[in-house]
């Protein structure tokens, strides 16, 4: 099958060539979808760097995951679910490291 027959393909058909085995179908799809994936991640972050940050790392999880994909879903749901998951995984992150409540207090005896 040619790339131009491939991106006029749904979805889940998509998924469906990655899962017996074309590579290239994932290509496609996340092409497809790469502006959808920065915005999103863009809207949570609120910055550009960190948003191309949350784009690298859902990308990598959705190749992680796109084996489990079911068909029942809805692919732009699911995205959407990896990106606030991921997003949400960021801030803890961001949160923990750089919050001066989580350190340690030194309490003086008295």
């Amino acid at each position: 099958m040619e790339i131009k027959e491939k991106e006029s393909l749904k979805d889940y058909e998509l998924i469906e060539e990655y899962k017996n085995g074309n590579n290239e179908a994932l290509d496609i799809l996340l092409t497809r979808y790469k502006n959808y994936i920065f915005n999103i991640s863009y809207r949570f972050m609120h910055n550009y760097e960190d948003a191309m940050d949350l784009t690298q790392d859902v990308l990598i999880r959705v190749y992680r995951a796109i084996g489990r994909y079911e068909e029942r879903n809805y692919f732009k749901g699911w995205l959407y679910r990896i990106i606030s998951n991921t997003a949400i995984n960021m801030y803890s992150k961001a949160y923990r490291r750089e919050s001066p409540y989580l350190e340690k207090l030194e309490v003086d005896d008295i």
